[in-house]
């Protein structure tokens, strides 16, 4: 019998252990994408039907079974798989699947909300104990279904919702383990070659790279608090002569602001000092990312808290002692509201000799502007008499009183410029008409597109043998709907219709023919991916076939 050297037989285990521990693999190659569910009896009992979804946030939770703090840090995971392999997770949490299996409830879901390439939907039907996912990318059928099988039924059998999402994420975030097993692989990789160099290479760039983006955020954000620390030492030194210009309550407002502004920058200094200020010796990992990109939107809000309070109060400041400088300034504001308010009166006149000759819609949003311009110059002469009497013994007051003036003599001055170009006005309301007409437009060409190629489809339906369901379906309501569609596009409406009721309409003749479009779109999708399929299946065994994504699916229970 031969004997290897101890150092040959030891590699050798190493790699016998990498061939056949789970996950490690290595990123899908090729064309490789999976859908799988677990196939489901007809759910019975109380549960409420709950049927496939055409509308998807990142995390929906119908059920109720997640916490604001499960959702968030679940949002958090799909946010980090979306940056680091862009791929797009969406997770739903209802309460059954009514009569549905899991994966055809997936794969309905899927289509309806308009998934495709690059994502992927895990439904779990928390009260049944079923679940279903489909995925369309680039991963392979065996890493999807390893993540599904390793990484998320545990916790689904435990309760665990939140959990289960977060393990879906991360899992599907291949990555090579070189936390765990840095040491050890590192030594393997001498021996077999540089086969996993590239993945090591691939996750240590797009670590740092995401590092890049987090130090240039700390970088903006400290520089504004350099200029914060500068603004709250100006708004110091102010306290010291404020009370030459200012009444004792402003005095006091400025301290009490003051205090204010200084806790919200002192809350900014404590959270970037969470977040590394230069390139650590190895990239962080998905915690540590976590736990930054959290320090900086802390930070960032401090520091706009901040901002806000110093330039209120330096604007008053500024303000007062204008006034006190200038005493004729009120005169000034009065003399220009008063020119605004002839003004008012003029347009208001015109426009109702006008009315007679313009939609009925027109003239109600003309009158509205008029209003508007009255109610403004009101309150802005409201402010300026009590500005008036402040001048002199409370000048920060009066201040702000007199900005309070100027900032609603210009909106009703904006109002009367508006007033002014009725038709600008009406153009300017019809702007969104125009674009829903080009929205419903588009849907009307991907019918009679569809409509159009309704026999090859249904010719080439029995690559997923459904060719007796979709000769047999009736096309009248869909091409009835693509008739009022093109009517609503050729007919020109009442003259009087509010462009927010002919926006609505147009809405609803888009979103009834797009839900009658959507089965024969995803029978073309559907088509086109088992094609593929066949091909690939057909041409390599290996997988190293053309780019692209594909999508399949099986079952399950948990």
């Amino acid at each position: 019998m031969t004997y290897l050297p101890t150092s040959v037989r030891f590699l050798l285990m190493l790699l016998a252990v990498m061939l056949v521990t789970p996950g490690l693999g290595s990123p899908a190659q090729g064309v490789g994408s999976a859908a799988q569910g677990i196939a489901s009896d007809a759910v019975t009992g109380g549960f409420a039907a709950e049927p496939p979804r055409y509308v998807l946030d990142a995390v929906t939770d119908d059920s109720g079974v997640l916490t604001a703090q499960e959702r968030e840090s679940l949002e958090d995971a799909i946010r980090d798989l979306r940056e680091a392999r862009g791929i797009d997770l969406y997770v739903v949490y209802t309460r059954t699947f009514d009569s549905w299996d899991g994966q055809a409830w997936a794969e309905e879901t899927f289509s309806r909300a308009g998934l495709g390439e690059g994502d992927v939907l895990l439904a779990v039907a928390v009260e049944s104990r079923r679940y279903g996912y489909m995925e369309q990318t680039e991963l392979s059928a065996e890493d999807v279904t390893s993540v599904m099988t390793r990484d998320v039924q545990p916790h689904l059998r435990d309760g665990e919702w939140a959990q289960a999402g977060v393990a879906a994420a991360e899992g599907l975030d291949v990555r090579f383990p070189w936390l765990l097993f840095g040491g050890i692989w590192a030594g393997v990789l001498g021996v077999v070659g540089g086969g996993w160099g590239w993945v090591w290479r691939w996750d240590r760039r797009s670590r740092r790279k995401r590092e890049s983006t987090l130090l240039a955020e700390r970088q903006t954000l400290a520089g504004r608090v350099v200029r914060l620390d500068e603004q709250l030492d100006a708004l110091r030194q102010e306290q010291a002569f404020a009370e030459a210009d200012l009444s004792r309550g402003d005095v006091e407002r400025l301290r009490n602001q003051t205090q204010e502004a200084a806790r919200h920058a002192d809350d900014l200094h404590r959270h970037l000092a969470e977040v590394p200020s230069e390139p650590g010796r190895r990239p962080p990992v998905t915690a540590q990312f976590r736990t930054a990109e959290r320090a900086l939107r802390s930070a960032e809000e401090s520091a706009d808290y901040a901002q806000f309070i110093i330039d209120a109060e330096l604007e008053r400041l500024r303000d007062a002692r204008q006034l006190r400088g200038e005493p004729t300034l009120l005169d000034d504001q009065a003399q220009a509201l008063a020119d605004a308010q002839v003004r008012a009166t003029d347009l208001r006149s015109l426009t109702d000799a006008s009315s007679a000759q313009r939609p009925l819609w027109l003239q109600q949003r003309l009158l509205a502007l008029a209003g508007s311009a009255g109610t403004r110059l009101e309150s802005s002469q409201e402010a300026l008499e009590r500005a008036r009497p402040l001048a002199t013994s409370q000048p920060g007051n009066a201040g702000a009183f007199w900005r309070r003036s100027r900032e609603n003599l210009a909106e009703a001055l904006a109002d009367l410029d508006r007033l002014a170009d009725p038709d600008g006005v009406e153009r300017a309301a019809l702007v969104p008409v125009d674009e829903g007409r080009e929205r419903l437009r588009g849907v009307i060409e991907e019918a009679e597109r569809l409509l159009a190629k309704r026999p090859r489809l249904i010719r080439s339906s029995r690559a997923v043998r459904e060719r007796d369901r979709w000769r047999s379906l009736d096309i009248a309501p869909w091409e009835q709907a693509l008739a009022r569609a093109t009517q609503g596009i050729t007919h020109e409406p009442d003259r009087d219709i509010s462009p927010e009721d002919r926006l609505e309409s147009l809405g609803q003749l888009a979103a009834t023919l797009h839900q009658l479009n959507l089965p024969w779109t995803n029978l073309e999708r559907r088509i086109a991916a088992a094609r593929r399929s066949r091909s690939s299946s057909s041409g390599s065994s290996s997988g190293g076939g053309g780019g692209g994504s594909s999508s399949s699916s099986g079952g399950g229970r948990f």
